[in-house]
């Protein structure tokens, strides 16, 4: 299921990327939030690369351990 989501999230990216919505698509993708006290005002894009890829490695790391266990 994780890896069917992820394959339309780029399918989405990259119709929205090549499409007359592009200009649409880099503003969201250069929106910057989270708390600047802790230095954590970053980009959407950001914010995927740093924090969503580290939770996707996670999930795949844990069921490559459960193939690994249960076979």
């Amino acid at each position: 299921m994780g890896g069917l989501l992820l394959l339309c999230a780029t399918l989405a990216a990259l119709i929205l990327a090549n499409s007359p919505a592009a200009l649409w698509y880099e503003g969201l993708r250069d929106f910057r939030f989270g708390p600047e006290a802790l230095h954590l005002n970053l980009s959407v894009g950001s914010w995927a690369a740093d924090c969503l890829l580290a939770i996707f490695f996670f999930v795949v790391g844990l069921e490559l351990k459960e193939e690994f266990v249960v076979g």
